[in-house]
């Protein structure tokens, strides 16, 4: 059962506040699928703090999100997955077109010779 309410408030909360959403929703009974859903959201703060969250109260949940996870643009989810599953993460550095990605948008490329688009 999915809290629409409370996954809209968590995807929209600044770091420290989605933290206590998180914690605040991890009590309520059934609430892992708003918090696996919150997992797939855009913003990294949010997704860690889910994972956190979802870890505590579900742990076969969180370790099969955390797996998918493992491999994610954000270095923090990355390294809050890899801490949960017991292992290194993957060595994966940061690209221009890897942060572009991570903020939803594509590296814009200029025709040769031109220097315009």
């Amino acid at each position: 059962m999915i809290f629409k309410e409370h996954l809209e408030d968590l995807k929209k909360a600044d770091w420290p506040k989605c933290v206590q959403l998180a914690d605040e929703l991890a009590r309520i009974p059934g609430s892992a699928d708003t918090l696996e859903a919150a997992t797939k959201a855009r913003a990294h703060h949010v997704r860690s703090a889910a994972l956190k969250a979802l870890f505590r109260v579900d742990r076969p949940r969180g370790l099969k999100c955390a797996e998918r996870l493992i491999e994610d643009s954000s270095y923090e989810v990355r390294m809050d997955a890899a801490e949960m599953l017991g292992r290194k993460p993957p060595d994966k550095a940061a690209t221009p077109q890897s942060v572009a990605w991570a903020r939803g948008r594509r590296r814009k490329t200029t025709r040769p010779g031109t220097g315009g688009p």
